[in-house]
């Protein structure tokens, strides 16, 4: 970069911007650097003392020990005996999380819920859904059609019957499963997108929407790149043997959507939301900063119905309340709006509270009070 002008000019521009920059390695990547940091304990590498080379001095509450304390609470790191942080992954999970981060660009939520072990099915979808959330899953299809902003039910539950692969029984459970299992649909209309002319948008009728023809490819890419990288770890093809969506003819297990929200729960445990049915609505709380989601993105009006959804879990589940998480959500000033929106079963939920206040003897824990970030959200000091 160059900037012109004299040399006082230059310098009062350059002294006029805030002290510190915001970087990726304490920011977006955070989670991913430090994970990767505790792996390399046993050579003697002591993750706080790096940190502290790259996190800002005033920022290290907020910011260094939120992170950390959300890694050990979805059992990426935990405490070693001379009180250092080591990772707390088995040695395959490690090798897969290392693996993958960089092809998601240190997204650590999906390189966890990828290296979660699972079986071979569930391995494929979790390859599927981490490509298109990474690709962009509001930008696969153009949402903005006619029917699609004040979508009824029955949009909704048409456009949950057109889902297509292994993850189709979790159509119904939100916008990351929906936006999946749609695009695996285009993708068999289309022969994995090979089919289609090179225009920007190409309309579906059986869906009655317009595909993202760049987008869509993005992500069918991103999928290949990650099953090549787990097969590589294996010298196999296991992964990348399977990849034409025509393939995918069977459906995941009770036993299996259970596993694959569970790893998509510990993924995405610090963006947990809980809504509570209020009279005619539902009102939305982000459990890590206690800040209410006053709206959503207007692509889910088609592909998310809370009473819907809610009225179709299971009897085991409270009528009046839901947990969901997010992977995107955008803060102006004291509104938030989440972008995207998936359910966990109470269950999930549930299981997790009850092994994390086992055996502690402190009424005052609870959810909430587990979750909860070290100094609540930091304001935007650069502007940026």
């Amino acid at each position: 970069m160059h900037v012109d002008g004299t040399l006082d000019s230059r310098t009062i521009w350059v002294n006029s911007g805030p002290v510190v920059r915001r970087q990726k390695v304490w920011n977006a990547h955070l989670g991913g650097f430090l994970a990767s940091l505790t792996m390399f304990h046993s050579w003697g590498i002591n993750t706080d003392k790096v940190a502290r080379c790259f996190v800002p001095e005033a920022l290290w509450v907020p910011v260094y020990e939120t992170m950390a304390n959300r890694l050990y609470n979805q059992d990426i790191i935990k405490l070693h005996r001379d009180g250092s942080l080591v990772t707390a992954l088995t040695k395959k999970e490690s090798i897969i999380f290392e693996t993958v981060l960089l092809i998601l660009e240190y997204d650590y939520c999906l390189a966890y819920f990828v290296a979660q072990d699972a079986t071979l099915s569930v391995v494929r979808t979790k390859l599927q859904l981490a490509a298109i959330v990474k690709a962009g899953m509001m930008e696969l299809f153009d949402w903005s059609g006619e029917g699609m902003q004040d979508a009824s039910t029955d949009t909704w539950e048409r456009l949950a019957s057109m889902c297509r692969g292994f993850s189709k029984p979790l159509a119904k459970h939100g916008a990351m499963w929906m936006a999946l299992g749609l695009w695996k649909h285009a993708a068999q209309l289309t022969n994995d997108f090979k089919a289609v002319q090179d225009y920007p948008y190409m309309f579906l009728p059986a869906l009655g929407l317009n595909c993202n023809v760049e987008s869509c490819r993005q992500a069918r890419e991103l999928w290949s790149q990650l099953a090549a990288a787990l097969d590589s770890l294996t010298g196999s093809s296991t992964c990348s043997m399977y990849q034409d969506s025509r393939s995918e003819v069977a459906s995941l297990s009770s036993d299996q959507c259970h596993g694959i929200e569970s790893s998509l729960f510990m993924a995405y445990l610090s963006q947990l939301t809980i809504g509570v049915r209020q009279q005619d609505r539902w009102v939305w709380t982000d459990l890590a900063s206690r800040m209410e989601i006053v709206s959503r993105h207007q692509w889910m009006n088609a592909i998310v119905d809370y009473d819907k959804i809610c009225s179709e879990r299971g009897k085991d589940e409270d009528p009046d309340c839901m947990f969901a998480i997010y992977h995107g959500i955008r803060r102006e000033k004291q509104e938030v709006t989440c972008l995207d929106w998936t359910m966990i079963p109470y269950r999930i939920v549930a299981e997790w509270q009850e092994v994390q206040l086992d055996g502690r003897n402190d009424n005052r824990l609870n959810l909430e009070s587990i979750l909860r970030n070290t100094n609540g959200p930091v304001g935007n000091f650069d502007k940026l």
